[in-house]
Parts: C-alpha cells; sequence; structure tokens
C-alpha cells in the first residue's frame, strides 16, 4: 500500500462498535491495499464466518452493490477481491489435504479470508477528510 495511503489505513483500522442484531460487537476493520477501478467508493466486505469482522475495500465508483443491477457490480468481481485478500492476508483453510474439517485452532486467524459459507457486503461512509469528496480518487491498482 502506498505512503499516502497511510493516514486512510489508520483511519479505517481502529476499533469500532456495531450492533451485530441487536447486539453490540466490537471489530476492527481491514483496509485492503488493492484498489479496484478508480476506488471511489468504499465497501465492507465480511465472509458470513468472520463476521462481526470485515474487510473495507477501495472499488469503482460506477460498481453496484446489488447483483440485480446491470452490470458492473460488484458481485461481478468477487472471484478478483477474494483473490486480493488472499494474496494479502492468506486464507483460511477449513479442511486438511485429506478432506477433514480443521479445528478452529489449527485455522489461520482473522485477517485470513475465510470462504467456506460465503460474503456478505455494504456500502460504507468514507473517514471525515477522506474519499472522492474530500480529494482525487486513488489511482487504480494494476
Amino acid at each position: 500500500m502506498p505512503d499516502d495511503d497511510a493516514a486512510l489505513k489508520a483511519a479505517i483500522e481502529s476499533p469500532e462498535t456495531i450492533l451485530l442484531y441487536g447486539v453490540p460487537r466490537e471489530r476492527t476493520p481491514v483496509l485492503v491495499a488493492k484498489v479496484f477501478g478508480n476506488g471511489a467508493k468504499l465497501v465492507e466486505l465480511a465472509p458470513v464466518n468472520s463476521i462481526p469482522q470485515c474487510y473495507v475495500l477501495r472499488v469503482d465508483g460506477s460498481w453496484s452493490l446489488s447483483n440485480n443491477d446491470p452490470e458492473p457490480t460488484l458481485g461481478s468481481h468477487t472471484d478478483e477481491i477474494v483473490q486480493a485478500i488472499a494474496d494479502e492476508f492468506g486464507i483460511s483453510e477449513t479442511e486438511d489435504d485429506a478432506g477433514e474439517p480443521l479445528p478452529d485452532e489449527d485455522r489461520a486467524p482473522w485477517p485470513a479470508i475465510d470462504m467456506e459459507i460465503g460474503v456478505y457486503w455494504r456500502a460504507r461512509a468514507w473517514p471525515e477528510g477522506y474519499g472522492p469528496a474530500s480529494k482525487p480518487a486513488p489511482a487504480a491498482s494494476a
């Protein structure tokens, strides 16, 4: 991640309390280094087995968050997104080489991605002083 993103990373990766089914839960979001497209939209992505933890993505401003909308949608880019997260943080395998379930203590800890069930995503507000209204969108990653 470029040095000029250090302040954004610090602003996003701070502990916060969210409501999960009406129950307060602590979490610390993780900013994914790769920027998708123009990076104008901030999105939370959480593997179901990792909730309440989440990754924060900078995705193209034209990507709809609804899979029911015409392309481009975030859903049409999930393979690319999951690969970028796995490349940066690793994978939390759910089975051993023989196909037997791994106990939790033998699995890679968060923020390694756990894709056993699937992912959930939603829009996230930019921290104060960041985002397209505050400064130009970051350059797209190659």
